[in-house]
């Protein structure tokens, strides 16, 4: 089984790439409508936990069901998420892969009207000038 951690669409379609292989998967997700989402996936060879997770849940729901490997397809800001995952992966020597997505290029034309932070504080102070 693969786990897949699967709060973005990336996730899901991550998911159903695994499943259009044959592969067996269990998708995490944290809210009603993600697990909707995922249904839409429709394969008897797919689980969704909807069940928070943390570390020592997680290490144990992995245990349990053998899983093979862990994709982080998480929201890039779920540092917890992919914190959790790679302890639990490295105490149960199972391959831990992180799905990041491509920064966006952005054109020339708008490079002048877009300002670039890296935190939320950042992004305050240039707001408020």
């Amino acid at each position: 089984m693969i786990f897949v951690a699967a709060g973005t669409q990336d996730g899901r379609e991550l998911t159903k790439l695994l499943l259009d292989a044959g592969h067996r998967v269990t998708a995490s997700v944290v809210s009603h409508y993600g697990e909707q989402l995922l249904k839409c996936c429709g394969s008897e060879r797919l689980t969704i936990n909807d069940k928070p997770l943390d570390r020592e849940a997680l290490e144990s729901y992995l245990r349990e069901h053998r899983a093979s490997c862990f994709v982080d397809a998480s929201h890039p800001y779920a540092v917890n998420v992919s914190e959790n995952a790679m302890a639990a992966c490295r105490a149960l020597a199972i391959p831990y892969l992180r799905y990041e997505r491509s920064l966006t290029e952005l054109e020339d034309t708008w490079r002048a009207a877009i300002c670039l932070v890296h935190s939320y504080e950042e992004a305050a102070e240039e707001a408020s000038r």
